[in-house]
């Protein structure tokens, strides 16, 4: 692109003949036209070389007309020598001011050439920023296609992240319907465990202390919880950090759940004569059952320090 291929002045000579022949004037606009490239400059030089008219002795005097002739015999030698100065004064004049329109003309036509040239050169240029320009545009095309692969990636990562953190937000739901079950189970436990011995109602006070903190700490996960969905529902981008989190939230709960297995432990622990009241059997105490006997040889009820070395 921008580049033309050179012409000759028989190329030029070649279109001009058609032109001429078919009956119109041959201009450098309608020759560049049928040629399809050449500069204006070369085409206008060629052009006037090929129009330039063959003048000959532009002092010579054309051949008088035969009835000039009788009637300059006529008039006799004075009126032919006037009528031929006269005539040369006239054609000299006409010849000086067709000079002047013609070197006009001239400048004219080099001053039209030259703005061509450089109308030509302008859009040589304009072609050649429309190619960068596509090309550029081809290249935007390709990244574009690239980040949409990219975005695509991203959110069926937030996807995942997603479902992760709603996995562990049942899970915590579940552990609180057994903390829920277990803080009821345990307040009968204590009122049973108040008619045996005021050891073990401090016991239980503690475990109900302990219980509270445990619903707490189980209520900022639940909070923790939500944030992450919410995390991970607002930006792609951080779909790796609501995985981390979601992460975290699991590690959490499951201390809890065994924190929770824990004090299943200790309510069974707590409530000897109760029987099962879930799925393992609860061991009996030996030291609890040899201070009854005990005590049943004395023939006395069953005493506090019995019950406290139960608790302890």
């Amino acid at each position: 692109m921008g580049c033309m291929m050179a012409i000759t002045k028989q190329d030029v000579w070649k279109v001009a003949n058609e032109i001429n022949k078919a009956g119109d004037k041959p201009t450098a606009v309608e020759i560049r036209k049928r040629l399809g490239t050449g500069s204006y400059t070369t085409i206008t030089a060629a052009l006037k070389e090929w129009s330039e008219p063959d003048l000959g002795n532009t002092d010579e005097l054309p051949e008088l007309p035969q009835e000039f002739d009788e009637r300059m015999q006529q008039a006799g030698a004075d009126l032919f020598a006037l009528a031929t100065r006269c005539a040369e004064e006239r054609f000299q004049e006409e010849r000086i001011a067709w000079a002047l329109v013609k070197a006009e003309i001239e400048q004219d036509r080099a001053e039209a050439i030259k703005i061509a040239d450089l109308a030509e050169a302008g859009m040589d240029a304009m072609r050649t920023e429309l190619e960068a320009l596509r090309a550029e545009l081809e290249q935007s095309k390709i990244q574009q296609h690239g980040l949409m692969q990219l975005a695509e990636e991203r959110k069926a990562e937030a996807v995942k992240a997603q479902e992760a953190t709603k996995s562990a937000q049942e899970q915590a739901y579940r552990l609180a319907g057994r903390v829920d079950a277990l803080e009821a189970e345990i307040k009968a436990e204590r009122a049973e465990a108040i008619k045996i011995a005021d050891t073990a109602e401090a016991e239980m006070d503690a475990m109900r202390a302990k219980l509270d903190a445990l619903k707490a700490e189980l209520e900022q996960s639940k909070i923790q919880q939500h944030g992450l969905m919410q995390l991970a529902e607002e930006r792609k981008a951080e779909a790796a950090k609501a995985q981390q989190a979601t992460k975290s939230a699991q590690e959490q709960a499951y201390r809890l759940a065994g924190r929770v297995d824990a004090l299943e432990q200790v309510v069974s622990a707590l409530a000897p004569e109760k029987g099962p009241s879930r799925g393992s059997p609860k061991k009996p105490k030996a030291a609890s059952s040899s201070s009854t006997a005990e005590s049943g040889d004395a023939g006395g009820a069953p005493g506090r320090g019995s019950v406290t070395n139960e608790g302890e």
